[in-house]
């Protein structure tokens, strides 16, 4: 998945405009140079990797800057020379008729092109939930706290963020509940002082907590996002809509920054204050 900028579609627009409006009679090149050298330099950009137009449509821009060159606007070693020599009517035909061809195709393969929009998910933005979901995390604790969770929690939530920002609810469901399922393993090892390969069953994991006499606050959250949520999440039959993956998104979240506090105040218990 690449984001592209629309805005490209509209430059394009103005340089074929540009293009067609170039005079029938010609003139000289030196004259004609900076609207030629302009709309041949935007076209090359269209023709790359990176670029958003179907194949058909690059071959035609690609006669259409052969017809440009044509013109004598043409790289040279000191950069770009500017014979002294006229465009020829014949020329500019040349042009336009290739800038014909070119807008006939366009206008069938921007048809097939797959461009989408996509809507902000409760006061979520679409390029924070597709780009960096695991900040709605990392905005409530410090440095500190950041660093007691493991980058396959934030992974996790990045993915969760990806699925619902493209309305993937379950899918959404499903990263959170590893997300917060991972985070409970490592307060479980921070606690019992055992490999968080070893923690048991998320249920277990809890009620060990509980017996250890962890915080009931982040215990409470962590049992509301199993009984309600993770259980549901993880059953075949099971679907989740929209409404249903932003309010887990967010006890999610909630439930993972209460235990990454929790953590963090372990890891200074634990810390020899130094002499």
């Amino acid at each position: 998945m690449r984001k592209h900028n629309p805005y490209l579609l509209y430059q394009l627009a103005r340089t074929l405009t540009t293009l067609n409006d170039l005079p029938k009679a010609g003139g000289e090149v030196i004259q004609l140079f900076h609207p030629l050298y302009e709309a041949q330099s935007r076209l090359r950009s269209f023709i790359g990797e990176n670029s958003i137009l179907t194949g058909s449509s690059k071959r035609a821009i690609r006669v259409l800057i052969e017809a440009i060159d044509g013109t004598a606007v043409e790289p040279s070693a000191g950069g770009f020379a500017i014979m002294n020599k006229k465009v020829t009517p014949q020329q500019i035909v040349g042009i336009k008729k290739a800038l014909s061809d070119l807008e006939i195709v366009l206008a069938n393969d921007c048809q097939e092109l797959d461009i989408y929009a996509v809507d902000t998910k409760g006061i979520y933005s679409t390029s924070a939930l597709v780009e960096c979901a695991d900040k709605a995390i990392k905005s409530a604790l410090s440095e500190d706290q950041q660093l007691c969770l493991s980058d396959d929690i934030y992974r996790d939530f990045r993915e969760a963020g990806r699925c619902l920002a493209f309305e993937l609810p379950t899918a959404s469901g499903f990263h959170l509940a590893r997300s917060v399922e991972a985070v409970v393993r490592r307060y479980w090892s921070a606690v019992s002082g055992k490999s968080f390969t070893d923690a048991p069953r998320l249920a277990n994991c809890i009620d060990q907590l509980r017996k250890f006499g962890e915080e009931p606050k982040a215990l409470e959250t962590l049992e509301h996002f199993k009984d309600l949520h993770r259980n549901t999440v993880m059953h075949p039959d099971a679907f989740l809509d929209m409404g249903d993956a932003l309010r887990l998104f967010d006890i999610a979240k909630s439930a993972i920054a209460a235990v990454a506090v929790r953590m963090a105040e372990l890891s200074q218990a634990t810390t020899p204050e130094m002499e």
